[in-house]
């Protein structure tokens, strides 16, 4: 089948949409109610829709980059955990992507739903981890991430942690992880289809995780 065209005829790439939805957007990084770090320490008082008070453990001691992420409220050495944890859910959702992409036609992606449902799942998993993985990259080296996800991923390319081709793409990821997250109810199954094809991005950044 031949490629999509972009506007001049050019060969549209798979984020070339879905990217485009939330490329000018900066999202917040902390989800509303949940303070940035610097408030102090000790448990945080925010009120829910209800208007009732509920308690956020230690709500003040970390920064919640887009998931409420355990890395940021363990101790003693339960990042490494989390890390560890988080590489196996990588490890996972990659596995599942590969027999994914092996295993069904392109047709039953488009008309089933508890497919698209797995398909989905496993996409934004593997997404999320490697931003979460890079996020933390960039925090031990002191890098500066910006305001947006996809800066992580430039911000390794930057520094030589990976190849500055390679951070472009993962950087694309991002946005497509913002448009699974926030976008889902007009995703477009093709190119999610056509994203299964190209995961190898992902699976080079997992090696380069496992040398370190």
């Amino acid at each position: 089948m031949a490629p999509a065209r972009a506007p001049g005829g050019q060969a549209a790439g798979v984020f070339d949409v879905l990217s485009r939805l939330h490329r000018s957007r900066s999202p917040q990084r902390c989800p509303a109610g949940v303070p940035e770090a610097g408030g102090g320490r000790g448990n945080t008082a925010i009120r829910g829709g209800s208007g009732r008070e509920r308690r956020v453990l230690g709500a003040g001691d970390f920064r919640v980059d887009g998931s409420e992420r355990l890395a940021g409220i363990t101790r003693d050495g339960g990042v490494a955990v989390v890390r560890r944890e988080r590489r196996q859910a990588l490890q996972e959702a990659l596995d599942d992507l590969q027999r994914y992409r092996k295993t069904f036609s392109r047709g039953r992606l488009l008309v089933e739903r508890d497919l698209q449902r797995m398909v989905l799942q496993a996409l934004y998993t593997a997404v999320q981890a490697c931003l979460d993985e890079a996020l933390e990259i960039c925090r031990q080296r002191g890098l500066d991430t910006g305001s947006r996800y996809r800066e992580a991923f430039i911000a390794l390319g930057r520094d030589g942690v990976i190849d500055a081709e390679l951070a472009a793409r993962l950087a694309d990821w991002a946005s497509f992880r913002n448009v699974l997250a926030h976008f889902y109810p007009v995703v477009d199954m093709k190119r999610v289809w056509d994203a299964l094809g190209e995961i190898e991005d992902l699976l080079a950044f997992q090696d380069i995780l496992q040398q370190d």
